[in-house]
């Protein structure tokens, strides 16, 4: 249960550290692009957890999980997920979009 813990807990670990770096490279490069780059990461690296289990044992899951974390962070950062979703609304009312933001926490 311990090993299944820092596992999962890795994945927090990374997520966690990179919350100011991800909110400033979204105001620097743009949301769409660090979103785009964060959801081909984790993908890329959610492919190779089959191999890295096995052959990377404890050590290497949960590096590759830390990395996940890391990269997870460019797709669910406040900041970015607003600054992209208003410049993506063509002319929504405040109504709409604060729905459309409500909606998208749960």
């Amino acid at each position: 249960m311990k090993t299944q813990g820092l596992i999962l807990g890795a994945f927090f670990y990374g997520y966690t550290t990179t919350q100011i770096l991800g909110g400033t490279l979204a105001q620097k490069i743009g949301g769409k692009v660090l979103m785009m780059f964060g959801v081909g990461w984790t993908a890329v690296l959610t492919l190779f957890t089959p191999v890295v289990t096995n052959y990377g044992g404890f050590p290497g899951i949960f590096a590759l999980r830390l990395l996940e974390g890391m990269g997870e962070v460019c797709v669910a950062e406040d900041r970015m997920c607003n600054n992209t979703i208003a410049c993506m609304i063509e002319c929504c009312s405040s109504i709409r979009l604060a729905l459309l933001l409500s909606q998208s926490a749960f």
